[in-house]
């Protein structure tokens, strides 16, 4: 993980306090910019104690802010309020999380069971990305299938090929190397899958 944790402190304070989003409980890095050196994109989740109402985004520069009130950490939310964030991923992305700002201790985060508004919200997620992103399309297949083969979400990596491998899903594995292999400008090689 390498970015300027000064800086990233002050962008997520700085959009927090732009955007009228009250009482940060809680910010932590995740996403593959915890588990790689070369990722230049930063994604952070930032919990609030109030708001945004709902769950929002925000880009500067290369970091992301996904932010959402405390309210958030609960199934039923999300079965009544489907947005597409699917809450077994969101709740698992908090315990493996880096802190910034806060101690996760401090937020409640639900017992990981995977239910209803997990399948209802990666269906949401998968429609979102079909025709639009194939990588993001693909991550949604990906978590469905992390959702058919591990409901405790044990399996579940902030990387995307090493999370592909151990739940059998070669085939997304491999297109997902090719596309970010082409980001990169580097030529793919089918045997990247067996590393």
């Amino acid at each position: 993980m390498n970015f300027d944790k000064r800086k990233l402190i002050h962008i997520i304070r700085k959009a927090c306090s732009d955007l009228g989003w009250k009482n940060i409980l809680y910010a932590g890095v995740v996403g593959s910019a915890v588990v790689t050196q070369r990722n230049k994109d930063i994604d952070v989740l930032v919990i609030t104690t109030q708001t945004p109402d709902d769950p929002s985004i925000y880009h500067q520069d290369c970091v992301s802010l996904l932010v959402l009130n405390a309210g958030w950490l609960n199934y039923d939310k999300h079965s009544e309020k489907p947005t597409g964030l699917v809450p077994s991923i969101l709740f698992k992305s908090i315990e493996l999380s880096k802190p910034i700002i806060g101690n996760k201790d401090v937020i409640e985060i639900p017992m990981i069971k995977v239910c209803t508004a997990d399948w209802i919200n990666v269906k949401i997620k998968k429609k979102r990305y079909e025709n639009v992103d194939r990588k993001n399309f693909l991550v949604a297949l990906l978590f469905e299938r992390l959702l058919k083969f591990s409901p405790d979400l044990s399996h579940y990596s902030f990387n995307n090929i090493e999370m592909g491998k151990n739940i059998g899903s070669t085939d997304i594995v491999r297109e997902l190397i090719r596309i970010y292999d082409e980001r990169a400008g580097i030529p793919s090689s089918p045997k990247q899958i067996n590393n």
